[in-house]
């Protein structure tokens, strides 16, 4: 009877060790697995190399849909956990965008959330990707479905599967960027044997040369070399580098909307505040055909592509020896082609007060008529003259019979509502020398 009792004890002993280190043991892992997912992210585990099938797993959209790994075939994905608390995930996640942005055409990109609703919630992870702009494809594993299919432990990590299904590569820890481009180039070009030397050997001879007049400004194939980035096979074109460089070339020969420094008749420099003529290139058009001219994969030789263009330009010399000049305090005009003074007359300009006063500045004759009726509804008037060249505001050059003597001080007492009025004969000397577009300079 007392070795019975002896065995029930001993067998109950077993029981409850047997019972506390399963207790023991449980604890212990899940505490190990807690600290190891936060502790061990910040340690990168180099890139497994596979060829494992990769397996299903459901996840979910922002709407809360169901979402399968199988719904994206055709070409490789990558497939990354990460949640928000995690630091390293963080601090990959900029790289993950940018190969996003480069090989988006080429590759899914995946981005796991590890939500589960207490430390992890969508709202949480979508102000992550709000607050930094990322715009790569979210989804969320809410019910732990991914997580458990690949036994996740730790955070970061990155499934790089191919385009026939297999896991290529599998890494577990922080990507650099550098890591992640060279891992991404070796799942494109697997099969392949085209490497980024022989695509970029396409654009070795690309350059362009801007002309402006005798003066031209070369972009060489190296500095196009560096706005160049491949994904696989394809070549992308770093449009941020494009418009940095296009600010520049704008800022350097705009000739339009900023003071402009002029060269009277007799050899003095002036400053024109007002200056709405000249030349201005259009940033967005440029961009674009820049990235036609690489596409192109030639030499090009070319004016930029301009908003607003003059009349004719020598570098940053935008008038180019033609141009009509204008001295309100002498009233005198000068007309200019090609270098050469075609003529030179007395003028009368407004009447010297301040709804009457002839505008200062830099502009472009709009437009040519003869004949024309000048009219105004304010002051009442309505005239007919020969020859109208109209330059900003309703102001223009024109011949004027009425006027008995032009130039000293005529302006002053019998001065027009703004126009340059000239003599007949110079009216239509200067009418039959100029066209639409040439410059006129008031001062």
């Amino acid at each position: 009877m007392k070795k019975k009792k002896w065995i029930i004890w001993l067998v109950v002993v077993a029981a409850i060790l047997a019972v506390a280190s399963l207790a023991y043991n449980h604890l212990s892992t899940a505490y190990a697995n807690e600290n190891e997912t936060e502790n061990s992210t910040e340690e990168s585990t180099p890139v497994k190399e596979t060829k494992n099938k990769d397996s299903d797993f459901t996840v979910y959209d922002e709407n809360k849909n169901k979402i399968n790994l199988s719904d994206y075939t055709g070409k490789p994905i990558i497939v990354n956990f990460w949640a928000s608390w995690c630091p390293p995930c963080k601090r990959e996640m900029p790289a993950f965008q940018e190969a996003a942005d480069m090989y988006g055409e080429e590759v899914t990109f995946l981005m796991v959330n590890e939500t589960d609703g207490e430390r992890e919630t969508m709202d949480t992870a979508q102000k992550f990707f709000e607050d930094n702009g990322y715009e790569m494809k979210m989804l969320f594993d809410l019910d732990g479905d991914a997580g458990s299919t690949y036994n996740l432990l730790y955070l970061p990590r990155t499934l790089f599967i191919d385009a026939d299904g297999n896991i290529a590569e599998d890494h577990v820890g922080e990507l650099s960027d550098t890591e992640l481009t060279d891992t991404i180039e070796k799942l494109l070009s697997h099969g392949s044997s085209v490497s980024n030397r022989d695509v970029l050997d396409d654009y070795k001879n690309v350059t362009i040369t801007y002309t402006f007049g005798n003066t031209t400004e070369v972009v060489d194939n190296s500095e196009i070399m560096s706005w160049l980035k491949v994904g696989g096979s394809k070549v992308n074109v770093d449009e941020e580098k494009v418009q940095e460089y296009v600010t520049e070339l704008a800022s350097k020969y705009n000739t339009i909307n900023r003071k402009r420094n002029f060269q009277t008749h007799d050899g003095k420099n002036i400053e024109i505040d007002t200056n709405e003529y000249g030349y201005q290139i259009d940033n967005d058009k440029e961009v674009q055909q820049i990235e036609a001219d690489i596409e192109g994969k030639a030499p090009v030789k070319r004016e930029p592509v301009y908003s607003v263009e003059g009349n004719g330009r020598n570098g940053m010399d935008d008038l180019n020896g033609s141009y009509i000049e204008v001295s309100l305090d002498a009233q005198h005009l000068w007309l200019y082609k090609n270098g050469e003074l075609i003529t030179e007359t007395d003028i009368v300009s407004g009447l010297p007060t301040e709804d009457r006063v002839t505008y200062r500045g830099a502009w472009s004759i709009a437009y040519k008529a003869s004949p024309y009726t000048l009219s105004s509804e304010v002051y009442g008037y309505s005239t007919k003259v020969k020859y109208w060249m109209p330059f900003v505001c309703g102001q223009g050059l024109h011949d004027a019979e009425w006027q008995t003597k032009f130039g000293g001080d005529v302006y002053k007492t019998k001065g027009s509502h703004g126009c340059i009025n000239l003599p007949p004969d110079q009216a239509e000397i200067i009418y039959n020398t100029i066209e639409k577009g040439y410059p006129i300079i008031c001062y």
